[in-house]
């Protein structure tokens, strides 16, 4: 590892990822009206991945990089669990992850 890569590593603390999907219509459930102009949803919600970095998971970084370590919940998983609560839709969630 270089040692800007080692500076970095020493000095993160917290690694975040977040996408913002949009969010199901309080007014319609989703079914399309005045207020999301017919189209379902109304505004956005984060949904977001993150990696608390210890002093154990720096010594991984340094020697494995930044491929081994792993989100305590992925994206794709927060998003379903905004599914499972109807913040947001399954059709929403396949426009995210499926490709």
């Amino acid at each position: 590892m270089c040692p800007n890569h080692h500076a970095a590593a020493s000095a993160v603390a917290l690694i975040l990822n977040q996408r913002l999907t949009r969010r199901v219509c309080d007014a319609c459930a989703g079914a399309g009206c005045e207020t999301c102009l017919h189209t379902g949803y109304y505004g956005r919600v984060p949904v977001v991945e993150w990696f608390r970095v210890y002093d154990a998971t720096r010594a991984v970084l340094r020697t494995q990089g930044a491929t081994a370590i792993q989100p305590a919940q992925s994206l794709a998983a927060a998003a379903q669990e905004l599914v499972t609560a109807r913040v947001t839709n399954q059709k929403e969630w396949e426009r995210m992850f499926a490709r």
